[in-house]
């Protein structure tokens, strides 16, 4: 499973819990995956332990306790409430001392052969200290190979592993032939199919999904343009209708998948629903327009005050000193 794990595009670390002899329980970092390598910058000798790791990432110690606390929230939160998904946005800072945000993502309830769980990171974006995107939302898995598997008890193993990996991470997940032809997903995705479980979507087109109508030949083409380019296509914005007519926005990633001797036989691809985010961003604009306009109006007459004349005033000083 380490080699299945080196093939996501987002960082990754394999965790597993150790008891101490005084009853304190710490994580024990036992793999990193090459994107967190590349991306964050540690190896697994640098971050032996959840300790060392937070003392890494965190180096302001009011952060590290303010990140320490709010996971610790969340957990007791999950909890109670019975919920096994956990997310929470976090500036990391990488091992050449950027700063960059990262979705820390871990699911309670897929614990890894019984005593490892994994944390996945996804990169975003955070425009005016408010993250509005999930920017890097990709987990590339290859679900069929069967090389990997030289018994029955292996190969069970090996899809219950990949089912705990495809479900724990917040994004819609599916793959298809080269003909289109749906072979897997993961339950968010099904969820947006209106599906019930796996099953149901395999051998269905995009011309047999909700959004069939209006963006089935969209998305075959451009499914298409990713298995005969070989190019990757990372984090762009598309629309999809649903059977009641209602459009969201989403941020896919589509990259083409092959088999051991390198031949593209389908397309992978994941998406996040940013539809509340460009909605909030939207909004944002609007404050802002009606702050910047009642900052330069009278609030009872409407018309222009002092405020915007010094402005246009020195805005026409500036201009006359340049033009002598």
């Amino acid at each position: 499973w380490h080699s299945i794990l080196n093939t996501f595009p987002n960082p990754v670390t394999l965790n597993k819990k150790i008891l101490n002899e005084d009853g304190t329980i710490y994580d024990q970092i036992t793999f990193v995956n090459k994107a967190f390598i590349d991306t964050i910058g540690y190896t697994t000798e640098e971050i032996p332990t959840d300790i060392v790791w937070f003392q890494k990432a965190y180096p302001d110690e009011a952060y590290q306790n303010y990140v320490t606390e709010e996971w610790s929230k969340l957990v007791e939160k999950a909890t109670k409430k019975d919920t096994t998904l956990l997310g929470f946005p976090a500036n990391i800072t990488c091992k050449d001392n950027i700063q960059r945000w990262f979705q820390v993502t871990t699911n309670l309830d897929y614990p890894i052969l019984d005593q490892y769980h994994l944390i996945v990171f996804v990169e975003i974006e955070t425009p005016e200290n408010i993250i509005l995107e999930l920017q890097e939302a990709t987990e590339d898995l290859q679900l069929r190979n069967q090389k990997l598997l030289v018994s029955e008890q292996k190969i069970e193993k090996q899809y219950n592993l990949i089912n705990s990996i495809v479900n724990t991470v917040q994004v819609r997940i599916f793959w298809k032939d080269k003909n289109g032809v749906y072979l897997g997903a993961n339950k968010l995705f099904l969820e947006d199919a209106k599906l019930d479980n796996k099953d149901e979507i395999i051998g269905k087109n995009d011309f047999q999904m909700p959004w069939g109508k209006t963006e089935g030949k969209l998305y075959r083409d451009d499914d298409l343009i990713v298995m005969n380019s070989d190019i990757p296509k990372i984090n762009f914005e598309e629309l999809q209708t649903d059977s009641d007519g209602n459009i969201t926005t989403l941020l896919t990633s589509k990259v083409p998948l092959k088999d051991s001797d390198g031949d593209i036989f389908g397309v992978l691809g994941c998406y996040v629903n940013i539809t509340n985010q460009r909605m909030t961003e939207e909004e944002l604009r609007k404050q802002k327009d009606i702050l910047h306009h009642q900052a330069h109006h009278d609030a009872l007459t409407g018309l222009p005050n002092r405020t915007l004349f010094q402005d246009r005033l020195e805005q026409a000083i500036e201009k006359a000193k340049r033009n002598n």
